[in-house]
């Protein structure tokens, strides 16, 4: 290879693999459409000190491209499972050349999986933990009407507050 050739060479090491890397011609073109599966990266701040230290990867998908005539956006949904402790939710990265901090690839539908039975069962188990307390207050509503409004009519309850 020519010395001025080798002036646009890099050798470039991806998890052990070395490879050369042409810089003249070395790009990254990536062709998404909206329902696409994504690979998010959330980058760490090693400045912090709780849980956003480290890097984390979320499962998400494409869900809309907003073509603003000076800032082009691509709206991914992206999923976290939460702990044993908080529910699932979906959140929305707006992606484009001011999103910092955020990396975005391709992902295959078999390569990031969530655990769909225990993502249901946390939904379950707060769907659950709601309908108690709505039943707990529906109770004390009737408790209130019986023992508190005796003899009153909703005509009654309208003259006293006015």
């Amino acid at each position: 290879m020519s010395e001025n050739n080798m002036e646009f060479m890099r050798t470039v090491e991806i998890n052990g693999v070395k490879m050369e890397i042409d810089l003249r011609s070395a790009r990254r073109i990536d062709t998404f459409k909206v329902g696409d599966d994504v690979k998010l990266l959330k980058k760490g701040d090693p400045t912090s000190s709780y849980s956003d230290k480290e890097d984390k990867i979320y499962p998400g998908m494409i869900v809309d491209f907003a073509n603003f005539q000076d800032l082009p956006t691509m709206v991914v949904a992206y999923f976290e499972e939460g702990g044993w402790g908080s529910l699932p939710t979906i959140q929305f990265l707006y992606y484009n050349e001011h999103t910092t901090g955020w990396d975005l690839v391709y992902c295959d539908k078999n390569e990031l999986k969530v655990s769909e039975q225990s993502i249901l069962q946390k939904f379950d188990r707060e769907i659950e933990k709601k309908q108690r307390e709505l039943d707990e207050l529906v109770g004390k509503k009737e408790y209130f009407i019986t023992h508190f409004m005796v003899g009153k009519t909703a005509a009654d309850i309208k003259e006293d507050e006015a």
